[in-house]
């Protein structure tokens, strides 16, 4: 079993306190990407609240900060309003920094970047990316790089791989740590003790599926409930799935009963699948939600009446878009807090680390440290 938190302690990786970057200049990288409205005003808050809540740290302690995300759903490029909710949960100045070209190291305070998907830099070869003028100009503005973002550690992108080898210090941050040893424990619960795992997929991204697969076959006892998009491709293709008939662990593969549709579209789970969820989550030791079964951003809520009738003293995870749901629902997260709820920012991430596959970004930390 992979134990990146024990690797990172032992190379003092951890950041457990900023004041150890006293007049640093920080090159900050988490994750605010979050669902957003068709006119893209942003629906989801729980990450800002996150990292809004960990920037006094950084403010006053360091020279300068800068705050580095990405926003995938059309790749808007100006996140000023992104900066305006920081301030509001930092209770500081978060500033706007609103071209690369303004980076100068006389800059003072905490301040946002771009959107990092808005420049080629990211996605590009690496070969490029060594070559890349604005990827350098970062790298010569803030020496130290501190990943606090577990949530795009799974990612190959520049600034989770690349930037950490121009720089002179990396760090892991507390958040990053803090979400690492919650799945490290759940790994230990599953894999070591054979507690029995629930892993309920919902969302639209591709690789989720896959990495639920690679679950299925690790863990010596797991169900996988698939909804909405991951459901209608296990059924439309089987794909990746046809090779478990061989051995019979499709029997834990699990599909809805019941569904909500509008105009022939799947928008939610139904009252009959939410009860066949709670029944499996009665023999569970361990409930991970990845990603919410139903399409919140347009109001389909049904996730919250599932969430409602899980069974208390369990492990319960829930991670990407379903902490934004539950954050507009306080309430119902401090009754599950209560039962023992864990919101983790990362979904996919979590999701690639259950099922033991490598995490680029903490790997290019340990590599960064181990050679420099």
């Amino acid at each position: 079993m992979i134990s990146y938190l024990e690797r990172l302690k032992e190379l003092d990786i951890i950041l457990t306190n900023p004041t150890e970057l006293d007049g640093s200049n920080v090159f900050l990288r988490v994750d605010l990407n979050g669902p957003t409205s068709e006119e893209g005003r942003l629906l989801g808050h729980y990450k800002i609240m996150v990292y809004g809540l960990s920037l006094p740290a950084y403010d006053g302690t360091t020279s300068l900060t800068l705050v580095a995300t990405h926003q995938g759903k059309g790749k808007p490029k100006d996140l000023i309003d992104y900066a305006k909710y920081l301030s509001r949960y930092a209770g500081i100045e978060v500033g706007y920094i609103y071209e690369l070209e303004w980076l100068i190291k006389k800059l003072q305070g905490v301040h946002l970047l771009p959107n990092m998907r808005a420049y080629s830099f990211e996605k590009a070869s690496t070969y490029e990316r060594m070559r890349d003028p604005w990827l350098r100009k970062i790298a010569d503005t803030a020496e130290i790089y501190v990943n606090d973002a577990l949530a795009v550690s799974h990612r190959k992108d520049a600034t989770v791989t690349t930037l950490p080898l121009f720089s002179r210090e990396v760090y892991a941050g507390t958040n990053l740590a803090h979400e690492l040893g919650l799945l490290e424990s759940i790994k230990r619960t599953c894999m070591e003790h054979e507690g029995v795992l629930l892993l309920i997929v919902g969302g639209v991204k591709k690789d989720k599926i896959d990495y639920a697969r690679k679950i299925l076959e690790r863990y010596p006892t797991v169900n996988v409930f698939l909804t909405g998009k991951q459901a209608l491709d296990y059924e439309a293709h089987g794909y990746p799935w046809r090779e478990l008939h061989e051995f019979e662990r499709y029997r834990q593969v699990h599909l809805p009963v019941d569904e909500v549709t509008v105009n022939g579209e799947t928008v939610d789970i139904g009252e009959e699948t939410i009860n066949y969820i709670a029944d499996l989550a009665d023999s569970s030791d361990v409930i991970v939600i990845a990603g919410a079964p139903g399409v919140f951003e347009r109001g389909y809520n049904n996730t919250l009446e599932l969430l409602k009738q899980l069974p208390p003293d369990r492990t319960l995870i829930a991670g990407g878009h379903t902490s934004d749901l539950l954050y507009r629902n306080k309430e119902l997260m401090d009754e599950l807090a209560n039962k023992g709820l864990s919101v983790l920012t990362a979904g996919g991430a979590a999701l690639q680390f259950l099922a033991d596959e490598k995490l680029p970004g903490l790997e290019a930390l340990i590599f960064q440290k181990s050679f420099h």
